[in-house]
């Protein structure tokens, strides 16, 4: 009976230690993931008359480290990635109480100073822009950039 209880003792200490170290894996691969660097810099919301947006959505930056600030989503942390040259990934780390961490996807598409979000593949292919969440980069932050 010991013997069994020092097995299972020794198999959940070792199932939390793999379990913690895979939570810092997966943190530090999202470091490394590549990021479209056409997408750093400060976007504001091009407000549509008649469509209700939250507050966090209508700015939005994108760091060179990966960091990004704006959306809506609660979380202690922001970090975005980018694949294909069209698709946005946006990892929100949860806080300790009861937030759990996510992620969240969109297709852009990057026209001279404009910014296009889909929440699917499909309008973004189709360029059905009332779909989209459309920003635009201010002059004065293209020159500063």
């Amino acid at each position: 009976m010991k013997t069994l209880y020092k097995i299972s003792l020794s198999m959940l200490l070792l199932l939390l230690g793999v379990c913690l170290t895979s939570c810092h894996d997966t943190e530090a691969s999202l470091m490394n993931k590549g990021r479209d660097s056409r997408l750093i810099g400060a976007w504001l919301l091009v407000e549509t008359p008649g469509r209700e947006v939250l507050s966090g959505d209508k700015a939005i930056v994108f760091e060179v480290n990966g960091a990004c600030y704006g959306f809506h989503y609660k979380g202690v942390k922001r970090v975005f990635y980018t694949e294909n040259n069209n698709r946005l990934f946006v990892f929100v780390y949860g806080d300790d109480n009861h937030q759990s961490s996510l992620i969240r996807s969109f297709y852009y598409l990057l026209s001279a100073d404009k910014l296009y979000l889909w929440s699917s593949e499909e309008d973004m292919l189709k360029r059905n822009y009332n779909a989209s969440q459309t920003y635009y980069k201010p002059a004065d932050l293209i020159l500063n950039s």
